[in-house]
């Protein structure tokens, strides 16, 4: 039991951490020319991808349309989005409409293939989406923003899988949080790094395919994710820096945009609570 405990925790929390401060780097000083920057945030997107390999099996041939399609996706998206990324490194900061388009079209793709159609609730959950990925686009001046979102997000998803006592999408959510914070840890120091298709299309995908994963599982935890969501709305508190206490001024703004995320999670752990006490009556 211990070796099983220490092994999970070094391939969940120890190696996606570390691993991607390490990938980052190499991509850094190897790379070259202009997508060179751009292509750091794809170390993300292999964390990611090791994550969804060590917890649900190195992806086969075999593509199903379904939720057990998440290592296909986190892969696809990678591969993609560092493609893209190399080719066109620019296209971020001077074609934004074009980088929304293409995010909204993946997004598209995306939820049609885990949920092999198109309905209304496939509408609905884009739309949901969409809005975020907006937000999170808009925030990406600062990369550390939409970074400390994916890490926030996913620790609320590891919370409320735990609850519900969904291990495997509580660790998959506990695996992007770690290679979120290895992530982070460049950022803080290289605030100027662009975010790239392989960051929004691995990473902050499988925050929506975790999130899919929990509610097939259990229908009623679409309540709490839902909750959960205001995470990636916690910015809109910033605009109101007239009404801040002096104290809480002289913080970074993804610092106290982490504080702030507190509450959601609180919340939506307490309506996890109430969703598997409904679901086991």
């Amino acid at each position: 039991m211990f070796d099983i405990i220490t092994g999970s925790f070094f391939a969940l929390f120890v190696l996606p951490f570390f691993g991607t401060i390490i990938l980052a780097g190499i991509i850094g000083l190897a790379g070259r020319g202009a997508s060179r920057k751009v292509l750091i945030s794809a170390s993300t997107g292999i964390g990611t991808a090791w994550v969804c390999a060590f917890v649900l099996g190195i992806p086969n041939f075999q593509i199903t349309f379904d939720s057990n399609s998440m290592p296909h996706i986190i892969l696809v998206g990678l591969l993609l989005g560092a493609l893209i990324d190399h080719l066109l490194p620019q296209l971020g900061n001077k074609y934004k409409i074009i980088c929304w388009s293409l995010d909204f079209i993946f997004a598209a793709a995306v939820i049609t293939w885990i949920r092999g159609e198109v309905d209304l609730v496939s509408i609905l959950i884009f739309l949901i989406w969409g809005c975020i990925q907006f937000n999170a686009h808009r925030l990406a001046n600062d990369a550390r923003m939409p970074a400390i979102m994916v890490v926030v997000a996913a620790i609320g998803l590891a919370t409320i899988a735990w609850i519900g006592d969904i291990l495997a999408d509580r660790n998959l959510a506990f695996g992007v949080s770690s290679t979120g914070l290895g992530f982070l840890v460049w950022l803080w120091f290289k605030r100027d790094l662009p975010l790239g298709f392989s960051f929004f299309w691995s990473s902050f995908t499988a925050l929506l395919l975790i999130a899919l994963r929990v509610i097939e599982a259990n229908p009623l935890m679409a309540v709490p994710i839902l909750v959960l969501g205001f995470v990636f709305f916690t910015d809109s508190i910033l605009s109101q820096k007239k009404l801040w206490p002096t104290f809480f001024k002289q913080f970074a703004t993804p610092i106290i945009v982490c504080a702030l995320s507190i509450l959601p999670i609180v919340l939506a752990s307490a309506s996890a609570l109430v969703a598997t006490t409904l679901i086991n009556y």
